[in-house]
């Protein structure tokens, strides 16, 4: 019998958790026998593991780019550039965005604060590194 696509999205939903394996696969034979259908669809796991990362990496773009869009819009509007009274904006919302990601660990929210703080890092470095290269 052929899955349903809703099945397969629970499917997908249980392996992507943060359930022991063990229980994954009791999950995943318990489904099978109260619905009758089967899972295990290794080409279709394959491509949806695919497809995942694939969003992933459209949605992590997707962050680097509104943050870098937010960090440049504050760079270009305050007189001091990215250090706004003497505080370094992007090494501050990357301290922010790190313990965000600390405290929301068992939240998706928190994977996307982790890659927020990243490219605010990424920026502070840049910006900081140009300015110490500049002046040796």
């Amino acid at each position: 019998m052929a899955a349903r696509a809703s099945d397969l999205m629970l499917y997908d939903n249980v392996l992507s958790s943060n359930l022991p394996s063990s229980a994954k696969s009791e999950m995943r034979r318990w489904f099978e026998r109260t619905t009758g259908h089967s899972l295990a669809l290794p080409a279709m796991g394959k491509l949806t593991h695919h497809l995942k990362r694939g969003v992933s990496a459209m949605r992590q773009s997707g962050e680097a780019g509104i943050t870098g869009g937010l960090l440049g819009l504050i760079h270009s509007e305050a007189k001091t550039g990215l250090d706004v009274h003497g505080v370094p904006v992007d090494a501050l919302l990357w301290a922010l965005a790190t313990v965000g990601s600390v405290a929301a660990a068992d939240h998706e929210l928190g994977t996307d604060a982790a890659n927020i703080g990243a490219n605010c890092l990424a920026v502070f470095f840049v910006s900081n590194d140009h300015e110490f290269y500049r002046a040796s």
